[in-house]
């Protein structure tokens, strides 16, 4: 009898272990409270209906997670249900790149057959324009499963998607060379990056943690380039607020984590801004938030996603 008793526990306990590892993601408040996603996505719709001026939100993502994905596109239609002026950006296209982005946005009308103009035939890489999109400039890998998505949503619903990031060779020449070689750029060159010379505070703990990891090679330029990215993002969103309620970035969670880096920026950028931060962040189990050691806030919102998915790429 007592055999069978402890079968019974430990197969009770088993599986309640197994329900906590097997919950795919959590939202939690910033002060590390479970939140459902209605109570998310009602929080933000009451925040941004308040707020007089444009809000921005900050959606730092993991960029090979696939629930986050997912999460910014739902969050983005629920959102735009009720704050249809609306514009969208991301890290992953750059301000030299607005061109392409345009074309895939308004193709030309007699350049899309008719069977291909369908959802269905879209999703499943029939989208002539998407194809011109992919031969004209640079993609990340994934974004045919990541950020297609959110440019079909922008092209269907006439939404604004703007290419916000830094030339990846002009933060790179920075790394490489120091924020100085830019007095040599030509004036259109220096019209893709932030206005120069932008702030830049290396006690910023974003900042400073790039400098220790790199033991201090190269100096300051490794977190400058870093910074580049964060103050031009930020700047060209401060570029598009006129006229609209809501703006949604999606970015590396590091861009906007601990309200550092584009929210920073943005705070000089875009005064009269709103700004709300997401963050997305891997665990094993979702029973309560994974706090670093100084307890930190990380964001408002923060969505927990189970360390054992399958990855996108």
């Amino acid at each position: 009898m007592r055999r069978l008793s402890l079968l019974v526990v430990t197969c009770i306990w088993s599986s309640f272990l197994w329900a906590q590892s097997s919950d795919a993601y959590q939202w939690f408040s910033g002060e590390g409270k479970k939140r459902s996603y209605a109570q998310v996505l009602k929080s933000l719709e009451q925040q941004i209906a308040q707020h007089e001026g444009p809000t921005v939100l900050l959606f730092g993502e993991l960029h090979d997670d696939p629930i986050a994905h997912w999460m910014q596109k739902q969050l983005t239609a629920d959102l735009y249900a009720i704050h249809s002026k609306m514009a969208l950006g991301a890290e992953m296209f750059e301000r030299d790149q607005q061109w392409a982005l345009n074309t895939y946005l308004n193709p030309p009308a007699d350049s899309l057959p008719a069977q291909a103009k369908a959802p269905s035939m879209m999703s499943w890489g029939g989208d002539p324009a998407y194809s011109r999109l992919k031969k004209s400039i640079n993609l990340w890998p994934n974004t045919k499963t990541d950020y297609l998505p959110l440019l079909e949503f922008a092209r269907e619903k006439n939404i604004p998607f703007w290419a916000c990031n830094i030339p990846r060779r002009l933060a790179n020449q920075i790394y490489m060379k120091g924020i100085g070689s830019f007095d040599s750029l030509a004036a259109d060159q220096k019209a893709w990056v932030a206005p120069l010379p932008f702030a830049y505070d290396s006690s910023l703990r974003c900042y400073a943690d790039i400098f220790a990891m790199a033991g201090g090679h190269g100096g300051q330029n490794l977190p400058m380039a870093q910074a580049s990215k964060d103050a031009t993002m930020a700047y060209s969103i401060s570029e598009h607020l006129n006229g609209i309620d809501l703006f949604i970035h999606y970015n590396g969670a590091y861009h906007s984590d601990y309200f550092e880096s584009m929210v920073w920026y943005l705070k000089q950028y875009a005064p009269q801004a709103q700004i709300i931060t997401l963050s997305t962040q891997l665990q094993d189990e979702m029973q309560q938030l994974d706090r670093e050691e100084d307890k930190r806030r990380k964001a408002d919102f923060i969505l927990a996603t189970n360390s054992s998915m399958t990855r996108t790429h």
